[in-house]
């Protein structure tokens, strides 16, 4: 029999809701009686015996878990627990009859005929009651009725079963997608559908509409209850066949199902290889949350011997956003000249530095280098490695073959990483620009000579030939290309270019690219330049995305030259899709402080409290650069690095360019570069190294300056607050730079800074600072 002491050590291991331990959780409580209370039990062996129990008890009722001896074993520390998922209430579906008028309308609406006029059928729904959609929802969930098989489905097997099996066809979304979160209730009571026809059709119907669920909002409550359900029916003690139906719904629901991932992780270990594979993609498309499974996934396919395996894996790489060398290198070694490498070389893109993988890149066949992804791989971890000088080389001939030299950019770039200070590459770069070659080709090739040799003049003097040369009809993508690499020329070597900037202003008023802030910074003519991106926004209002304000965008390139955007950046946040809601957070935060954007605390925050964590890192971004609210930032993105998936991934990379306000949340980093997941470590240790190389740094304001003028806008953000930090001393500092600045800039540049240098000023002496 066990002392009362060591229950007591068995039981505050055991830890209550609360987060304390029992004995803490009793400490002070006129409830633990005296020791000398529990020395006169011990005499008396039944008492004892029964005391024991009830304590037992006792302690099992307050932690709300079962007794010891029916305890299950805890995981390991290093494996992570189960996400508590909060399942909301959902009321039970109740259909409703509809006439056969109805049926008919709805029938001869949804009919294969009419399946490309989109637009009819999307305004047939929403004349609709929610009720009546339902019940159309319901209608074919329950008889298959309401709407023909479309060409592109999947044949169907045989008779019988084709009508069993058969999966709703994609005129039937139009309804499911005006219902939104309103679908689930009826998805649900279908799936729980005694009749395994039905259940089929609402699990392939869940499916499709978890696809269209990608968005960068939060996923409607209303779902949850569906995957709730899904993810138990996939856990549960069913039939393969079933199970695997669901795995494959679930599987098309992207991300959604990450809450449950650490559950679904129990099915890896599934007696049956089709359940432990098709888990495997499920738990993969949770994203970085599962790369704490990549060994036990991994352990799922034979990627050595099965091409087939091999692009399973490559694609759950791809979705983990994680790659260790022993899964690259013998994916790698599938792609053969002449096949479609894709998706084998995605693994690229998430892969760290390794020997082996640069050595399994050599082996790639020469056909394939042109890979962006290859290419990425190299410029970012090869420098240095003269070994795939040659095999570049070749390359870009093979590419000059296409007049777009499409892969052109991409390996001139990774040329620039494998072979600095290579005298030899210099040369052969000078002799192929004197050769016959495509335009683009001429002007990339220039880029990377006059980068591995520092001298500004080859660019400038391509760029030059190729204007003197420019026709009606250039090769694709060449106006887009010139104007985005005029921001590589050295401001001495700006004079020759500028008989042609009438040429480029029309370049960049007919400019169906991205690249257009490169004729601003070359020239400081931001006219043409706004006029674009004015018609940029007023498009994205009627689409998806924005080339001025999106990833990479125009507006990183302007930065507070862009302010007079503002307002159309306004218009995007209220009455634009979330993608450009998204968008358009991106842009503020490179515009900076201005008198518009410092207000928007509180749009920003209701957008990061809107959108999912991957996505709300963004609006929070915009929070730091708009305003330095810190602790409001910090309050959005610091509960992101709890297991969130893409989410902590983004979130760490935010708080690494907060730079040194990001300094609270280094506990938090510093726990998951040492924590189980790879993937959150390999960003948190970036996200670490740059907080404290903020906080060690000592500059001169004189030097902050200089960094208003950086071409990353985040860099400009960081110098721009310590400046304002320095109080009012700093004003007279930055108007004497102002005035007596001589830095050789190019005319964009300099308008840049000096818009950036103004900023800080108005912040130094608003009222507030006074």
């Amino acid at each position: 029999m066990r002392s009362i002491r060591s229950l007591n050590r068995i039981n505050n291991a055991r830890i209550c809701k609360s987060g304390e331990s029992v004995t803490s959780h009793l400490e002070g409580s006129r409830l633990v009686p005296p020791a000398s209370f529990y020395r006169l039990l011990m005499k008396v062996k039944p008492i004892r015996k029964l005391f024991v129990m009830v304590i037992q008890a006792f302690f099992a009722i307050c932690c709300q878990q079962t007794p010891p001896q029916t305890q299950p074993q805890t995981q390991p520390q290093t494996q992570p627990q189960t996400q508590q998922v909060l399942i909301p209430p959902l009321p039970q579906y109740v259909p409703i009859e509809l006439s056969p008028d109805e049926i008919a309308q709805a029938s001869a609406m949804l009919a294969n005929g009419s399946r490309n006029d989109w637009k009819a059928q999307a305004a047939f729904a929403e004349s609709l009651t929610i009720k009546h959609r339902q019940a159309l929802v319901w209608r074919f969930l329950a008889t298959g009725e309401l709407s023909e098989e479309s060409e592109d489905q999947p044949p169907e097997t045989n008779g019988e079963d084709q009508q069993k099996n058969r999966r709703p066809s994609w005129d039937m979304r139009s309804i499911t997608r005006s219902l939104g979160g309103d679908v689930a209730e009826v998805l649900l009571a279908a799936f729980k559908s005694r009749d395994d026809a039905v259940r089929r059709r609402a699990c392939a119907m869940a499916g499709d509409v978890g696809f269209d669920q990608q968005w960068p909002t939060r996923l409607n409550p209303k779902f949850i209850p569906l995957f709730d359900a899904l993810v138990k029916a996939a856990c549960s003690k069913d039939t393969e066949e079933k199970r695997l139906e669901v795995l494959k719904t679930l599987s098309q629901c992207h991300d959604h199902p990450a809450p449950w991932a650490h559950k679904l992780a129990v099915l890896l270990d599934d007696k049956s290889l089709k359940i432990r594979q098709q888990a495997a993609s499920v738990i993969s498309n949770c994203g970085p949350i599962a790369a704490v499974y990549f060994d036990r996934i991994l352990a799922q396919f034979d990627i050595a011997n099965k091409k087939e395996d091999a692009y399973t894996m490559a694609w759950n790489a791809e979705d983990i956003g994680w790659a260790p060398p022993k899964a690259v290198v013998p994916i790698l070694a599938h792609i053969k000249t002449g096949v479609d490498p894709s998706p084998l070389h995605y693994v690229l893109r998430y892969a760290i530095a390794s020997p082996e993988i640069a050595d399994a890149l050599l082996k790639v066949p020469i056909d394939h280098l042109g890979s962006c992804e290859w290419l990425g791989w190299l410029a970012k971890h090869a420098s240095g490695d003269r070994r795939f000088i040659g095999p570049l080389l070749e390359a870009l001939k093979n590419d000059w073959k296409s007049d777009s030299c499409s892969h052109t950019p991409y390996l001139a770039k990774a040329l620039v990483a494998v072979g600095r200070n290579d005298r030899n590459l210099q040369m052969k770069l000078t002799e192929l620009l004197d050769a016959r070659i495509p335009p683009d080709a001429r002007l990339f090739l220039a880029s990377a000579l006059s980068k591995l040799s520092g001298d500004p003049h080859h660019l400038a003097d391509a760029l030059v030939d190729v204007l003197g040369k420019y026709k009606k009809n250039p090769a694709t993508y060449t106006d887009g290309r010139i104007l985005d690499l005029l921001m590589e020329v050295g401001p001495a070597f700006a004079e020759p270019l500028e008989p042609y900037h009438g040429l480029l202003a029309d370049m960049v008023r007919q400019s169906k690219q991205s690249s257009t802030s490169g004729y601003f910074i070359l020239t400081g003519d931001i006219d043409p330049v706004l006029e674009w991106s004015r018609k940029d926004l007023d498009n994205a209002l009627t689409g998806i995305c924005s080339s001025f304000c999106g990833y990479n965008g125009v507006a990183y390139d302007l930065g507070p030259a862009a302010e007079p955007l503002t307002e159309q950046l306004f218009s995007m946040i209220w009455e634009g899709s979330d993608w450009n809601k998204r968008d358009a957070c991106e842009a503020m935060s490179a515009i900076g402080p201005t008198g518009r954007t410092k207000d928007m605390n509180r749009i920003f925050a209701g957008l990061a409290k809107k959108f999912k964590p991957s996505a709300s890192t963004t609006p929070a971004l915009a929070i730091w650069c708009c305003t330095r609210n810190t602790k409001l930032a910090l309050s959005i993105l610091t509960p992101l690095l709890e297991d969130m998936g893409w989410g902590t991934t983004a979130a760490a990379v935010t708080l690494g360019k907060m730079g040194r306000d990001a300094k609270e949340a280094l506990p938090r980093l510093r726990k998951l570069t040492d924590g189980p997941n790879p993937a959150y470590a390999r960003w948190a240790r970036d996200a670490v190294e740059l907080i404290e190389k903020e906080l060690s740094r000592k500059v001169e304001p004189a030097e902050m300056y200089e960094e208003l003028a950086s071409d990353d806008y985040i860099v400009s953000i960081r110098a721009l607050w310590r400046l304002v930090e320095l109080g009012k001393p700093a004003a007279k500092i930055v108007r004497d730079c102002m005035k007596n600045d001589k830095t050789a800039k190019l005319p964009g540049r300099a308008a840049r800074r000096q818009a950036r240098a103004q900023q800080v000023l108005e912040l130094l002496e608003s009222p507030a600072n006074k």
